[in-house]
Protein backbone atom coordinates (compact mmCIF):
# COMPACT_ATOMS: atom_id res chain seq x y z
CA UNK A 1 0.00 0.00 0.00
CA UNK A 2 1.51 3.00 -1.58
CA UNK A 3 1.73 5.46 1.76
CA UNK A 4 3.77 9.37 1.55
CA UNK A 5 3.74 11.72 4.22
CA UNK A 6 3.40 15.51 2.63
CA UNK A 7 3.50 18.57 5.04
CA UNK A 8 1.79 16.78 7.95
CA UNK A 9 -1.06 15.37 5.56
CA UNK A 10 -1.10 11.16 4.80
CA UNK A 11 -1.64 10.56 0.90
CA UNK A 12 -2.31 6.70 0.45
CA UNK A 13 -3.52 4.36 -1.96
CA UNK A 14 -5.21 0.33 -0.85
CA UNK A 15 -4.37 -2.12 -2.73
CA UNK A 16 -6.80 -2.69 -6.08
CA UNK A 17 -8.75 -5.46 -4.69
CA UNK A 18 -8.81 -5.81 -0.55
CA UNK A 19 -7.77 -9.42 0.14
CA UNK A 20 -9.76 -9.10 3.66
CA UNK A 21 -12.80 -7.36 2.83
CA UNK A 22 -12.76 -8.10 -1.11
CA UNK A 23 -13.65 -4.73 -1.54
CA UNK A 24 -12.32 -3.20 -5.35
CA UNK A 25 -10.14 -0.27 -3.90
CA UNK A 26 -12.70 2.53 -4.94
CA UNK A 27 -15.31 0.80 -2.88
CA UNK A 28 -12.64 0.82 0.04
CA UNK A 29 -11.89 4.47 -0.36
CA UNK A 30 -15.78 4.94 -0.44
CA UNK A 31 -16.10 3.24 2.74
CA UNK A 32 -12.99 4.94 4.55
CA UNK A 33 -14.34 8.02 3.38
CA UNK A 34 -17.85 8.02 4.75
CA UNK A 35 -16.46 6.62 7.89
CA UNK A 36 -14.09 9.49 8.51
CA UNK A 37 -16.92 12.29 7.17
CA UNK A 38 -19.17 10.80 10.08
CA UNK A 39 -16.67 10.52 13.05
CA UNK A 40 -15.20 14.02 12.03
CA UNK A 41 -18.54 15.72 11.49
CA UNK A 42 -20.37 14.43 14.82
CA UNK A 43 -16.70 14.13 17.04
CA UNK A 44 -17.50 14.66 20.83
CA UNK A 45 -15.04 14.42 23.08
CA UNK A 46 -15.21 12.84 26.12
CA UNK A 47 -11.67 13.37 27.69
CA UNK A 48 -10.49 15.61 30.75
CA UNK A 49 -7.87 16.79 28.54
CA UNK A 50 -10.23 17.56 25.30
CA UNK A 51 -8.75 16.63 22.36
CA UNK A 52 -10.04 18.02 18.63
CA UNK A 53 -10.01 14.52 17.16
CA UNK A 54 -8.93 11.40 17.58
CA UNK A 55 -9.39 10.43 14.39
CA UNK A 56 -7.82 11.58 10.93
CA UNK A 57 -9.63 14.10 8.83
CA UNK A 58 -10.58 13.43 5.65
CA UNK A 59 -9.41 15.82 3.00
CA UNK A 60 -10.59 14.11 -0.33
CA UNK A 61 -10.07 11.85 -2.79
CA UNK A 62 -7.84 12.26 -6.42
CA UNK A 63 -8.29 11.15 -9.78
CA UNK A 64 -5.77 8.27 -9.21
CA UNK A 65 -7.50 6.76 -6.45
CA UNK A 66 -5.03 8.22 -3.85
CA UNK A 67 -6.98 9.22 -0.41
CA UNK A 68 -6.03 11.95 1.39
CA UNK A 69 -6.16 12.76 5.81
CA UNK A 70 -4.44 14.71 8.04
CA UNK A 71 -1.51 12.84 9.80
CA UNK A 72 -1.97 10.84 13.14
CA UNK A 73 1.37 10.25 14.16
CA UNK A 74 3.73 6.93 14.80
CA UNK A 75 1.40 3.79 14.72
CA UNK A 76 2.08 1.27 18.23
CA UNK A 77 3.74 -1.51 16.04
CA UNK A 78 6.07 1.33 14.46
CA UNK A 79 6.95 2.72 18.51
CA UNK A 80 7.63 -0.65 19.96
CA UNK A 81 9.99 -1.93 17.33
CA UNK A 82 13.52 -0.66 16.02
CA UNK A 83 13.88 -0.60 12.11
CA UNK A 84 10.17 -0.77 11.57
CA UNK A 85 7.67 1.07 9.70
CA UNK A 86 7.61 3.85 6.44
CA UNK A 87 10.90 5.58 6.23
CA UNK A 88 9.09 9.09 6.32
CA UNK A 89 7.27 7.74 9.59
CA UNK A 90 10.46 6.58 10.94
CA UNK A 91 11.95 9.92 12.13
CA UNK A 92 9.43 10.80 14.23
CA UNK A 93 9.37 7.89 16.39
CA UNK A 94 11.41 9.92 19.04
CA UNK A 95 8.72 12.42 19.32
CA UNK A 96 5.90 10.09 20.05
CA UNK A 97 5.82 7.29 23.04
CA UNK A 98 3.50 4.61 23.82
CA UNK A 99 3.19 5.57 27.55
CA UNK A 100 0.09 7.92 27.43
CA UNK A 101 -0.83 8.67 31.20
CA UNK A 102 -4.64 8.84 30.40
CA UNK A 103 -4.63 6.22 27.66
CA UNK A 104 -7.41 4.17 29.23
CA UNK A 105 -9.42 7.77 28.93
CA UNK A 106 -8.85 8.03 25.45
CA UNK A 107 -9.54 5.10 24.61
CA UNK A 108 -13.19 5.56 26.50
CA UNK A 109 -13.51 8.65 24.10
CA UNK A 110 -12.88 6.38 20.79
CA UNK A 111 -14.79 3.65 21.89
CA UNK A 112 -17.84 6.42 22.31
CA UNK A 113 -17.53 8.07 19.11
CA UNK A 114 -17.80 4.82 17.22
CA UNK A 115 -20.79 3.72 19.20
CA UNK A 116 -22.38 7.09 18.90
CA UNK A 117 -22.26 6.79 15.20
CA UNK A 118 -22.93 2.99 14.94
CA UNK A 119 -19.32 2.15 13.30
CA UNK A 120 -17.12 -1.01 13.83
CA UNK A 121 -14.01 -0.16 12.84
CA UNK A 122 -13.21 -4.30 12.23
CA UNK A 123 -9.38 -3.87 11.40
CA UNK A 124 -8.18 -3.08 14.85
CA UNK A 125 -5.09 -6.00 15.98
CA UNK A 126 -3.12 -6.82 18.88
CA UNK A 127 -0.31 -5.91 16.02
CA UNK A 128 -0.92 -2.56 16.81
CA UNK A 129 -0.83 -0.94 13.19
CA UNK A 130 -3.73 0.86 13.22
CA UNK A 131 -4.05 3.10 16.52
CA UNK A 132 -1.03 5.99 16.61
CA UNK A 133 0.04 8.25 18.73
CA UNK A 134 0.67 12.05 18.16
CA UNK A 135 1.26 14.39 20.73
CA UNK A 136 0.09 12.23 23.53
CA UNK A 137 -2.86 11.82 21.33
CA UNK A 138 -4.45 8.13 20.88
CA UNK A 139 -5.74 8.08 17.13
CA UNK A 140 -7.45 5.39 15.69
CA UNK A 141 -6.63 4.75 11.32
CA UNK A 142 -7.48 3.16 8.51
CA UNK A 143 -11.47 2.56 8.29
CA UNK A 144 -11.51 0.44 4.74
CA UNK A 145 -12.56 -2.32 7.13
CA UNK A 146 -15.78 -1.13 8.76
CA UNK A 147 -19.51 -1.21 9.14
CA UNK A 148 -21.70 2.32 9.34
CA UNK A 149 -24.61 2.58 8.91
CA UNK A 150 -25.15 2.75 5.59
CA UNK A 151 -22.47 0.17 4.40
CA UNK A 152 -22.58 -3.45 6.34
CA UNK A 153 -20.71 -5.57 3.19
CA UNK A 154 -17.96 -5.96 5.83
CA UNK A 155 -20.61 -7.72 7.65
CA UNK A 156 -19.26 -11.17 7.10
CA UNK A 157 -15.96 -10.49 9.21
CA UNK A 158 -18.00 -8.92 12.16
CA UNK A 159 -19.83 -12.36 11.91
CA UNK A 160 -16.46 -14.22 12.05
CA UNK A 161 -14.34 -11.89 14.32
CA UNK A 162 -16.87 -11.05 17.10
CA UNK A 163 -19.85 -13.03 16.06
CA UNK A 164 -22.31 -9.71 16.54
CA UNK A 165 -21.98 -6.11 17.53
CA UNK A 166 -22.87 -6.05 21.16
CA UNK A 167 -19.83 -8.15 21.28
CA UNK A 168 -17.46 -6.16 19.27
CA UNK A 169 -18.32 -3.14 21.57
CA UNK A 170 -18.33 -4.70 24.65
CA UNK A 171 -14.82 -6.26 24.31
CA UNK A 172 -13.45 -2.90 22.21
CA UNK A 173 -12.14 -0.87 25.32
CA UNK A 174 -10.26 -4.23 26.66
CA UNK A 175 -8.74 -4.85 23.32
CA UNK A 176 -7.47 -1.38 22.32
CA UNK A 177 -5.70 -1.39 26.28
CA UNK A 178 -4.62 -4.32 25.51
CA UNK A 179 -2.74 -3.56 22.35
CA UNK A 180 -1.31 -0.29 24.13
CA UNK A 181 0.07 -2.18 27.12
CA UNK A 182 0.84 -5.57 25.10
CA UNK A 183 3.52 -2.82 22.89
CA UNK A 184 4.85 -0.98 25.91
CA UNK A 185 6.94 -3.74 27.02
CA UNK A 186 7.39 -5.48 23.46
CA UNK A 187 9.73 -8.16 25.83
CA UNK A 188 6.60 -9.03 27.23
CA UNK A 189 4.43 -9.39 24.33
CA UNK A 190 3.91 -12.77 24.27
CA UNK A 191 3.11 -12.96 28.17
CA UNK A 192 -0.11 -10.40 27.33
CA UNK A 193 -0.92 -12.66 24.32
CA UNK A 194 -0.86 -15.43 26.64
CA UNK A 195 -2.78 -14.54 28.89
CA UNK A 196 -5.74 -12.88 27.02
CA UNK A 197 -7.83 -15.82 27.23
CA UNK A 198 -7.14 -15.52 30.85
CA UNK A 199 -8.27 -12.24 30.95
CA UNK A 200 -11.70 -12.17 29.22
CA UNK A 201 -14.07 -14.58 28.91
CA UNK A 202 -14.43 -14.46 24.69
CA UNK A 203 -11.38 -14.26 22.96
CA UNK A 204 -12.21 -13.24 19.02
CA UNK A 205 -11.65 -15.00 16.38
CA UNK A 206 -8.20 -12.74 15.30
CA UNK A 207 -7.04 -13.25 18.36
CA UNK A 208 -7.09 -17.01 18.56
CA UNK A 209 -5.88 -17.02 15.05
CA UNK A 210 -2.47 -14.79 15.92
CA UNK A 211 -2.18 -17.02 18.87
CA UNK A 212 -2.20 -20.35 16.77
CA UNK A 213 -0.11 -19.12 14.30
CA UNK A 214 2.52 -17.68 17.05
CA UNK A 215 2.92 -20.79 18.99
CA UNK A 216 3.55 -22.75 15.47
CA UNK A 217 6.95 -20.50 15.54
CA UNK A 218 5.89 -18.11 12.93
CA UNK A 219 6.94 -14.28 13.93
CA UNK A 220 4.41 -12.15 14.78
CA UNK A 221 5.48 -9.68 12.07
CA UNK A 222 4.62 -11.92 9.18
CA UNK A 223 1.12 -12.70 10.66
CA UNK A 224 -1.84 -11.19 8.45
CA UNK A 225 -5.50 -10.71 9.61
Amino acid sequence: MPIELINNIIKKRSRKKCFITNLPRKETNMLEKECLEILNKNFECICKKKKKNHFPTFLRIDENDYIYMTYCGVNIKTLSRENWGHPDIQKQKTQNKIHIKDAEEQVECIIYNLKKNNILNLDNHLHGNNLCILDNTIYMIDFGNAITPNNNKCNFILERDWKNEKIYYKYAKKDLIYILKSHQEPGNFNAYIENYDKQYDYTPFNHRKYIKVRNNNVKKEKILF
